[in-house]
């Protein structure tokens, strides 16, 4: 395969997209659109890739095997070595369902679809971003899968003599409606999906086609938009590729200090920096920018290593997470980026430079297939097997209480679908059987009800319960909740719900909730968006959706009352759990992972934020609760705090899966509280 003509400018544009990406992982505050850094390795790949590709049809040498060996050898190596030792080190340090995820992104990592991955893992109990080593491949993916696709259409588009400009083109633009279409109510995919990020790559390979042939399309343009088009090719060209340069720098820059992750992004403001990446190839070396700034041999340096740089970074940034518990120190990141470029220099000087221009024949890429394909299987039998959980025995105490109740008690949860095959959402049963001649519970919420429900569960068998209720829906009647995608069904899901009452006057209701939120609309601190990402929107059902002029307050006391009113009509002794403290904190900061220091005194907040946090809504089930005192009030506060602090962790026990969801062990303590309530006459 033809090797392009080197252009040290294409370096140069590489090091300040790695440079943007870098700091705005190390540094997210100085920068925050350096994510875009990534758009700009898409134009740079498109155009590259797809420059040599046209230069062997043109020249009737173009070769499928050689194609893809070529890829092997420049993807493969760097990529074994990081995920072998992320598989490595995560052996030391991360908790079994942290492993467990690990190997699945190794697994897609491997195969290159870790998009995919990323793409259906972003949901309610996600873990955040920045705890996931393997997160960075998403791009690799897509690359890949455009590799994978770009090569066998554009063999075909050349044999058949079709228009390439017009195909390519018109594809480029469906591309980029797609991502248009789906960014507003479908992020995640706008984001992740190749259908929506291909148009990148084929602005790359466009302007690789042009330089091909520059003069036959500028003369038809000229024709068509003149006198425009001629006054721009009346410069010179030294004239035209500066000023070419320099708007496409201003583009990137634009994009680069004037985004944040707030940004609807692709969408629109993907042009920004795919244009200004466009703008800087198409000027070439004739422009001041290109040749001087970008040119200019500590960029170019950066920019050779920008490659296995970016595999490193990330990894390396998120295990310091990781182990932190919380954001490392500034000093932290800068070891971290520092070690990066380090592993990266060594990376390419001993691995990726030999095994490109100096190991030859078919071998040594059978090898390469294999040692990948090793890496994808034992990335999958890791997480096939929950994460290795026998590796250390002092781990295997730390990671329970962060798996999901549906891992720890799915015979409860298969019991409970069996008796109400009906059920949606949550749906929790005890063994023990109803006689009539005791009391049973009936617990219902959200998430909350879930995870105190099945503690209840756990720790008291011999008393016949049922738990039900739909994630992120207030359990009250009459209120819906609203996203992005429009109403919940939280109302009808509640009602269905209720419908399992049983008819015996002994049976207790038990409802909790994660009611700050519904109330004040917002999540907690800095985990605010890690479960919520949108603003949490409650009106009364049956109402038309309006996002303005909404009192979250009054909807929650009439959807209380209501509900109120209805179990006392029911006949049913109700049971009202407060919130449980949200952390604003990772509990995972609370694990005795080596390398971590001053574990007791982080895995606690002040119980006065606490407080303050749960102000407006204590406030407002106050008011409502006066209406009925036969209500009784319980409150984890008593057994999660003393007059100073609320703890996630007491002795050994961890007391929170996540930031605001109680383990089995938290809800366990508070389970003989509740029991004792629940009992008494």
């Amino acid at each position: 395969m033809t090797k392009p003509h080197y252009r040290p400018d294409i370096d140069g544009l590489r090091a300040v997209a790695i440079l943007s990406v870098i700091i705005f992982h190390a540094f997210p505050d100085s920068i925050k659109g350096g994510f875009v850094g990534v758009d700009i390795f898409f134009v740079i790949s498109g155009f590259l890739i797809s420059s040599i590709l046209f230069s062997d049809l043109e020249k009737n040498s173009f070769s499928f095997i050689d194609f893809y060996s070529r890829r092997i050898k420049r993807i493969f190596p760097a990529l074994i070595l990081v995920l072998l030792c992320c598989l490595v080190f995560g052996g030391f340090v991360l908790l079994a369902d942290e492993y467990k995820q690990l190997g699945g992104h190794v697994a897609g990592g491997a195969g290159f679809f870790s998009n995919f991955i990323l793409w259906q893992e972003v949901g309610y109990f996600d873990n955040a971003a920045d705890t996931k080593p393997l997160l960075h491949l998403w791009s690799l993916g897509i690359e890949e899968q455009f590799y994978i696709v770009w090569p066998l259409l554009l063999y075909l588009v050349w044999k058949k003599r079709v228009n390439f400009l017009l195909l390519v083109s018109i594809i480029a633009a469906a591309s980029f409606l797609v991502n248009l279409g789906s960014v507003g109510g479908y992020p995640e995919a706008a984001f992740f999906s190749p259908l929506s990020r291909f148009w990148e790559l084929m602005t790359g390979s466009i302007l690789a086609y042009l330089s091909l042939h520059p003069y036959r399309h500028l003369n038809s343009a000229s024709t068509a938009v003149s006198p425009l088009m001629k006054n721009w090719l009346g410069l010179d060209r030294a004239s035209r590729a500066n000023a070419s340069a320099a708007v496409g720098l201003l583009l990137i820059l634009s994009a680069v200090f004037g985004l944040d992750e707030n940004a609807t992004f692709p969408g629109w403001w993907a042009l920004a920096p795919t244009l200004g990446a466009f703008l800087i190839l198409q000027a070439g070396m004739d422009a001041w920018i290109n040749r001087v700034l970008l040119a200019n041999r500590v960029m170019i340096w950066i920019g050779l290593i920008s490659y296995p740089l970016y595999l490193w970074h990330w990894p390396l940034l998120s295990f310091a997470r990781i182990i932190e518990g919380q954001m490392p120190s500034a000093a932290m990141r800068l070891s971290a980026v520092i070690l990066s470029v380090i592993l990266a220099w060594a990376t390419y000087r001993l691995v990726e430079t030999p095994v490109r221009f100096r190991m030859r024949g078919r071998k040594v890429i059978g090898v390469l297939l294999a040692l990948m394909a090793c890496l994808g299987f034992m990335g999958y039998k890791i997480y096939k097997s929950d994460g290795l959980k026998y590796r250390l025995s002092n781990f295997q105490q730390s990671a329970d209480p962060f798996l999901s109740p549906k891992t720890k008690l799915g015979d409860a949860r298969k019991l409970c679908k069996s008796r109400f095959p009906d059920a949606k959402g949550i749906c929790f049963s005890s063994q023990a059987k109803d006689t009539g001649s005791g009391k049973s519970v009936f617990f219902i919420g959200d998430s909350h009800s879930e995870s105190l429900s099945t503690g209840f569960i756990d720790n008291n068998p011999d008393i016949p319960a049922n738990s039900f209720g739909t994630f992120g829906c207030l359990p009250f009647i009459g209120v819906e909740r609203f996203t992005n995608h429009g109403p919940m069904g939280c109302s009808s899901s509640l009602m269905r719900d209720l419908s399992h009452l049983s008819k015996k006057p002994n049976e207790v209701v038990v409802i909790t909730a994660r009611y700050p939120t519904y109330v004040t609309g917002t999540g907690f601190e800095n985990t605010a968006s890690l479960h919520e990402p949108n603003a949490v929107h409650i009106q009364l059902s049956g109402e038309p959706e309006r996002h303005e002029q909404v009192n979250y307050a009054d909807v929650y006391r009439q959807g209380l009352r209501s509900t109120l009113a209805f179990l006392h009509q029911q006949n049913k002794q109700v049971v009202f759990v407060h919130q449980v403290p949200e952390l604003g904190f990772d509990p995972k900061i609370c694990v005795d992972r080596p390398f971590r220091t001053n574990i007791l005194n982080a895995c606690r907040l002040p119980r006065a934020e606490v407080e303050k946090r749960q102000k407006s809504y204590r406030t407002a089930t106050a008011a409502v609760l006066a209406e009925f005192p036969e209500v009784r009030v319980f409150d984890p506060m008593a057994y999660l705090c003393d007059q100073t602090y609320c703890y996630a962790r007491k002795d050994v026990q961890i007391l929170y899966r996540d930031d605001d969801h109680l383990s089995l062990a938290g809800a366990g303590l508070l389970s003989a509280g509740l029991r004792k309530l629940i009992l008494a006459e």
